[in-house]
Formats: C-alpha cells, structure tokens, sequence
C-alpha cells in the first residue's frame, strides 16, 4: 500500500500521517534523530487576463521532507511522492548528507513534543463543502468576479485569479511527535484600472481568502475592486509639503508592519540584519500601536494547531503599547539564543521541500478609538495613501515610495486623487508619529489591521 500514491482521490489525514512514521522507523534504524513532515494537496485554479478567463487547471499534489541529525549536523532531502520505495531513498540521502555534513552547532535537533494538553483544537479550518467545489464551480465564481468588476466598462481588469484546495499535512519525528491535521480553503484576487479616454486612473486590486465556501462573494470583491479605481479618476499632482498621511490597511501593512516583522525575525535578529536586536522592553513605536500573533484563531487563515516543527502555536504579544515584547522564534534560533528548545514559539514556517523558516501566522494590529471619517477630519493638510511602490529599507528604515493611489485631503475634506507624488521618510520615525488608529479594521488575508494616521511625513511632487 503507497498511501494512493498514483492519485490523490481517496488519500486521507491519517494516509499522510502513516507515511510520515513509515519514514520515521525507517531513519530511525540508524540512530539519529529524525523528522517527516508531509503533506497532500487537491487544487482548482482559474486565472484571468485583460479581462478575460485565461485558463482553468485542476491539480494534485504530495510529498514528504526528511530531516536527520547527527552530532550537530542536518540532513535534509525531499520527494513528491508518497511511494514507500522513493521514501526510503529520501531518507537514506537526508542520512547520508547528515554523515557526511560538517557539524554546524549544537542548535540543530530535534525539539522535544510537549505534553499532548499543548495542543489547541482549532476550528473552522475544514469545509467539506469544498469537497464538491469543482472546476466548474470556480469558473463560475472566477466569471461572476470578472462580471461585477466590468459593470461599468471603463474598468480594465488586467489580471486576477481563484483558488481552492483541500488537504493535509502531518508530521512525526524520532522524539515521539505524531500530529496530523486538515485543511480547506479559496481565496481570490482582482487587478487592473480604469479608463476614461485619455484618464488613466491608479492601478489597485482586491483579494479575500476563506476556509469556508459558505463565506465567497467573489461579485462582492469585483465590485469593491472597480469602486478603488473609479474614484481615482481624475487624479492630479500636488505641490510639495510635509503633512499627515492616513495609510488604509494595506499600505500600512506594506509600509510599517511588514518591516517590523522583518525586524522581529529571530533569524534575522542573530544574523544581524535587525536594529531590535538588543530592544525587547524597549518603546519602539507609539503608545497606540499593539501587534499580536495567534495562530489558534479559529477560522484564521493563518491558523493551525501546530507549526512546522510540530510545536503548538499560542497567542503571542510582539508590541504591546509601542513596547517590544517579543521575537519569533523557530527551535535553531530559540536553542542559539539561549532559550532551550522549549523557547521556540511556535513560528516554524514552510512546505515539505525545505527546511523550517520563520514567520507570522495571523496578525491582528489592534483597534484604535476614533473612526475613519473623525481621522479624515483631523487632517489639516495631508493623503490618504492606498497603494505605493518602493519599499523601506527595514535595517535604515528610509524610503522613497511612488504614490500609486492616493486622495489629498485638506481641512477635513477629502478634495481629489492625486498623481506624481511620492512619499519619503523613516519608518522608525513614522511608527513613534502615529497620532491615531482606526475602530475600523479589515481583514487582509492573515492579517486584521486599522487604518493609521501617521504625522510630519515629507509628500513630494514629482
């Protein structure tokens, strides 16, 4: 029996999980430690372009990554493949790379599994109503997107996309772990600009994802997506000054809290490529800003009841008050930190073909106490940014970003989009600026954030 190895129809949570201890036992004759984590995957994916459904694929997938461990080595090899022969040959490369492999330090094991009670259900992780979701449904839902974007024909929908899937994932080690789990979800996502004669407006998108298929409203994002762009018809450039800018969720996600998960990387912390290094329980932003992670969220699409590693995930607290609380940690960095394998947070991240990473699971940047409309009326003289290109550099903290959506805003009063502008700056200046945070939130992917009211930002005509 190969766990259905030659398809992916009736492969089931614990087929993956057999092969994961199957792979175990086999590595484990030799002595050294070893971990299996794998995964099974059935996929339906419509993309579109230049306004138009450009193709449908359905697709399967599996495999499974071996590590091993020998007197602070590691070995590591994969294949996508559940065939019981191709995962002995698997394991025996990840033993043979461990043996032959200089030792790179003490840091690389196996984390030993917590006690069973660790472990939170998470709920709302699995629709079997997505079980019958198929091509066809997508194509439909992919065309009704299409459709409501297009209702007014001077939106261009340049591309975009839908998909949905289901599967598990598994893993086991030569420590005892043995954990498996389910998952179901489909996301989507539009992209394009309107056009009026010769106007061109800002080019924007919308997305959504969702475990569940009772929550897809793919019309609604076609429809919310042609709103962005219409209303920046029109735009114009401004004159040069320094002032608020109000950042929707998405550009405050781009512009301010991405970098401070760049910096909150336990990784990038230990290889010197982060300015927190030396600042937990220090102000790092303003007093208003509060940053947790909680991968136990039920229905979050970041959740999970463990990560990479097998480790289970809480909640945890990174900026709490503008203060720094807290790094994300894998079981390397925790052990070369000097937490112990037991100081990992439970951030291992990635697939079946490499190694574990670090990263977020959902990040929920918390409410402030003032509406949209009372922020947008506490501007004097400033923009509302909703899209820029450029990056901070998350080290130095400068920018110079193109606006590539915006409204300026005077005396209160929204007055017309705006062109040729670009906004520079610092982001460790910016984060102690921020005067306010939105009650609104909205729901980007992973993450649940406000909109921000930043202060003395330099806003330059191009």
């Amino acid at each position: 029996d190969d766990w259905g190895c030659s398809s992916m129809t009736g492969i089931t949570e614990q087929d993956i999980l057999n092969a994961c201890e199957f792979a175990v036992k086999e590595g484990s004759r030799t002595g050294m430690d070893i971990e299996a984590y794998g995964v099974f995957s059935t996929e339906n994916s419509v993309s579109i372009e230049r306004n138009d459904i450009a193709t449908g694929i359905s697709m399967e997938y599996s495999g499974i990554g071996i590590r091993t461990f020998k007197n602070g080595a590691i070995g590591f090899a994969s294949v996508n493949s559940l065939n019981r022969e191709d995962i002995k040959k698997a394991v025996e490369s990840a033993i043979k790379i461990a043996s032959s492999s200089p030792p790179t330090g003490e840091y690389n094991r196996l984390p030993e599994p917590p006690e069973r009670s660790a472990y939170r259900e998470v709920k709302g992780l699995y629709d079997p109503a997505i079980e019958d979701f198929t091509m066809e449904d997508a194509l439909d839902h992919a065309l009704r997107m299409l459709q409501a974007a297009r209702e007014d024909r001077r939106v261009m929908v340049d591309s975009g996309s839908l998909e949905s899937g289901m599967g598990a994932r598994a893993i086991a080690s030569s420590n005892g772990l043995s954990l498996s789990e389910r998952s179901s979800s489909i996301s989507y996502m539009i992209m394009g600009m309107a056009r009026d004669g010769e106007d061109v407006s800002s080019f924007n998108y919308r997305y959504k994802g969702t475990h569940r298929l009772s929550e897809v409203d793919t019309e609604r994002t076609g429809r919310e997506f042609a709103e962005l762009v219409l209303k920046t018809l029109g735009a114009k450039k401004t004159e040069s000054f320094r002032g608020q800018v109000i950042l929707t969720p998405d550009a405050f996600v781009d512009l301010l809290i991405s970098p401070i998960m760049h910096l909150v990387n336990a990784d990038n912390v230990q290889k010197g490529r982060s300015s927190f290094a030396d600042k937990i329980g220090e102000r790092v932003a303003s007093e208003r800003l509060t940053i947790t992670d909680d991968g136990t969220v039920n229905g979050g699409l970041g959740s999970s009841m463990f990560d990479r590693e097998g480790i289970p995930h809480s909640p945890l607290s990174i900026v709490q008050n503008g203060t720094l609380k807290s790094f994300l940690h894998n079981t390397k960095t925790a052990i070369r930190a000097g937490l112990g394998a037991e100081g990992s947070t439970g951030h291992a991240t990635g697939g079946f073909t490499g190694v574990p990473g670090i990263g977020s699971t959902n990040l929920d940047i918390a409410a402030g106490d003032i509406s949209l409309d009372e922020m947008i009326a506490d501007v004097k003289k400033g923009i509302i940014l909703t899209r820029m290109s450029g990056y901070p550099d998350p080290i130095s903290g400068q920018y110079s970003a193109t606006v590539k959506g915006g409204m300026l805003v005077e005396k209160g009063e929204i007055v017309r989009p705006i062109t040729g502008t670009m906004i520079s700056g610092n982001i460790f200046e910016n984060l102690n600026n921020i005067s306010h945070l939105s009650k609104e939130r909205e729901e980007l992917f992973s993450v649940l954030a406000p909109y921000a009211l930043v202060d003395n930002v330099s806003i330059i005509s191009e």
